[in-house]
């Protein structure tokens, strides 16, 4: 019986939160390929220790892509409100570090580039939910709710009742992670986590944008050239 080629520390996947960590790791299971993330690597950790979100990624990102063992680098980031922004902080990181010829925007398959020199590692990005629209990883999971889902509508308008009341607690752009909270909440387990969610199968881990990202994984850490 074969198994799955793992990835370990020379290859080296940042994202901006456990939710995310638990997202990605049920989105692999059982597929052809594994991928070990930052914090499961000996000596590795994805965050400086206390920091977590996107400024402390972003800050870490030009001594991440510099360091002399890192052969393969990716980060998985939320769009949140606006891509074009989000995609020139990402970019901005890369040109100090020596990465150029960079493009004005993240390709819907998921950005990869080869490294520019002997020292820097190859590169990859990918902004939630699918590198064209605003959001976040929640976005991305809704995009898994079964197209049968008689739920999400539900939840929907009850979030929009409550924000023409002017009464939500949330901030815009936690939008999406207020919807999905809601909708897994009226799941047969209202406790079930995302990450549970993807793994008992209420949500679609073979839906067209997880089969999208799953591939940008995989042509990322598995392929050369």
């Amino acid at each position: 019986m074969s198994t799955s080629p793992q990835l370990t520390s020379p290859n080296i996947l940042l994202v901006e939160g456990p939710n995310d960590k638990h997202v990605i790791k049920a989105l692999l299971q059982n597929r052809d390929f594994t991928l070990l993330l930052p914090e499961e690597q000996e000596g590795q950790d994805s965050q400086p220790k206390g920091a977590t979100g996107i400024e402390a990624l972003l800050k870490a990102l030009p001594r991440r892509l510099k360091q002399d063992d890192t052969k393969t680098l990716g980060i998985v980031v939320d769009a949140d409100l606006n891509v074009e922004n989000r995609w020139k902080s990402v970019c901005t990181r890369l040109n100090q570090v020596g990465y150029t010829n960079l493009p004005k925007s993240p390709p819907v398959e998921g950005f990869i580039l080869e490294a520019p020199d002997p020292f820097l590692p190859r590169f990859g990005a990918w902004l939630m939910p699918n590198n064209q629209d605003i959001g976040t990883t929640e976005d991305f999971i809704r995009l898994l709710i079964p197209a049968t889902d008689a739920l999400s509508s539900h939840a929907d308008r009850i979030l929009t009742e409550i924000e023409a009341l002017e009464i939500q607690r949330y901030p815009a752009n936690d939008r999406g992670k207020a919807f999905i909270n809601t909708w897994l909440a009226w799941q047969k387990d209202p406790e079930l986590r995302i990450g549970q969610a993807i793994t008992a199968k209420v949500l679609e881990k073979d839906a067209p944008i997880a089969a999208s990202f799953t591939n940008w994984l995989r042509k990322l850490f598995l392929t050369t050239g």
